[in-house]
């Protein structure tokens, strides 16, 4: 005997005559028959049910729209994601677009061409023949009440310099890179360069980007191919203490093959020294900014 529950995190939309159910657990959306819903309504999501007594329960369960009590596969699986989810104050909406819009299998790679050239004129045109052409590059309102002119200022440092000469490379050389450049880059974005009180013991943190009641959810883990005195490897840096925690050693080759696969198949990033993962603590956000 097993149990069965709807999951409380499902999202639902209507379609002219049809019903179509996204499930954040898989990160799918499915269309349901009228019976399934009906199913659906009548399950409750807090209790658990005999499984016999609900119809169609194992495929409602594999695609998401329901858990069940198994201890392992990928039903197992299924509910911790489920668990995990309740754990954590998402609004319904936020969950099923986060998990739903998610890329998975998607490969850029153009078979037979070079990401290093741009695409051939003939590519562009179908492109534009099928979608349109882009909005303008520059937006102006209709009837602005007025328009003053400012002054065109051309400031001089090192700074401006820097942002002037700003480009996006799709090419990288053999050389290492070097520690002391990966330090300096990690602790300018990411680092901590300060501590703000909230209340009693609990502290926000200065950075050098902005974040929402100064938490910063966002954690950098650093996928380190070439980098001078340090193995390749996933790394978490710790920003508390300037420093990084390896979390899995790899070899060279096997850093630039996931480099591509993390950026859908961009084989020019393969290249790269070093690359940083982005995720997000969303909790650590949703404790102040709650639904």
């Amino acid at each position: 005997m097993w149990w069965v529950r709807r999951s409380p995190h499902l999202h639902f939309r209507l379609e002219d005559d049809q019903v179509v159910a996204a499930s954040p657990l898989t990160g799918g959306e499915v269309v349901l028959a009228r019976d399934e819903l009906e199913v659906l309504l009548d399950l409750p999501s807090g209790d658990w049910v005999e499984a016999g007594s609900v119809p169609g329960a194992r495929a409602l369960a594999e695609r998401g729209l329901a858990v069940t009590d198994e201890v392992k596969g990928p039903l197992a699986d299924l509910r911790a994601r489920d668990e995990l989810l309740s754990t954590v104050p998402w609004h319904p909406a936020a969950a099923a677009y986060h998990f739903t819009t998610r890329w998975r299998d998607v490969e850029l790679r153009r078979a037979g061409s070079s990401e290093l050239l741009r695409a051939p004129e003939v590519d562009v045109d179908e492109f534009i023949g099928r979608h349109g052409a882009p909005p303008p590059a520059f937006h102006e309102v209709e009837r602005p009440l007025g328009v003053v002119e400012l002054p065109l200022v051309e400031p001089a440092g090192g700074l401006f310099e820097a942002l002037y000469a700003r480009r996006t490379a799709r090419s990288f050389d053999g050389a290492p890179l070097a520690l002391e450049d990966l330090a300096v880059v990690l602790r300018t974005v990411f680092g901590a360069h300060g501590q703000a009180p909230i209340h009693r013991e609990l502290h926000g943190l200065r950075k050098t980007s902005p974040s929402g009641g100064g938490l910063h959810p966002t954690e950098a883990y650093p996928l380190l191919a070439n980098v001078e005195d340090i193995p390749p490897g996933l790394y978490h840096y710790r920003a508390r203490d300037h420093a990084l925690e390896l979390l899995e050693p790899l070899d060279r080759a096997s850093c630039r093959s996931a480099l591509v696969e993390f950026t859908a198949g961009q084989t020019y990033l393969g290249g790269a020294q070093a690359a940083v993962v982005l995720t997000s603590r969303f909790e650590r956000s949703f404790w102040k900014y709650r639904v």
